[in-house]
């Protein structure tokens, strides 16, 4: 996810609906989708600075609502939905959260790149929400 979803959703956008990116770097060069395109997006850590940027970038493009709707889920997880969009746009602010992907359950060689949380489940989230924006 990240940058390459972004890079296709920027420069290809004609057959994607949505996509998601997990914590990343901005992207530098230029975007501008033929149609606007859905984003979910998980901030955690250091890369907070980086996602919140590419959010913005999105906000603009799918013209947003500056000001998102902000649900505490506790455990410093905030979820930030962005109205009045063309495209949806769906955030996860994972305060207290290191750089890792945010699952229920760490198994396997990655649990050291894994976040424990019961509030939020980023793989779970995704699923749920690329059933909720198809491509038309």
């Amino acid at each position: 996810a990240g940058p390459i979803a972004e890079r296709l959703a920027c420069k290809a956008s004609s057959p994607i609906a949505s996509f998601a990116s997990l914590p990343s770097t901005a992207m530098s060069d230029e975007c501008a989708p033929g149609r606007p395109v859905a984003l979910l997006a998980l901030a955690t850590g250091t890369d907070r600075e980086h996602t919140q940027a590419m959010v913005s970038r999105w906000i603009e493009l799918n013209r947003c609502d500056a000001e998102p709707d902000i649900d505490d889920l506790g455990s410093g997880v905030l979820r930030k939905e962005y109205e009045g969009c063309a495209a949806d746009i769906l955030m996860f602010d994972i305060q207290r959260a290191s750089h890792c992907f945010v699952f229920h359950e760490a198994k396997g060689p990655l649990q050291d790149w894994i976040c424990e949380y019961d509030e939020v489940d980023y793989l779970e989230e995704a699923m749920q929400f690329f059933a909720e924006h198809p491509l038309s």
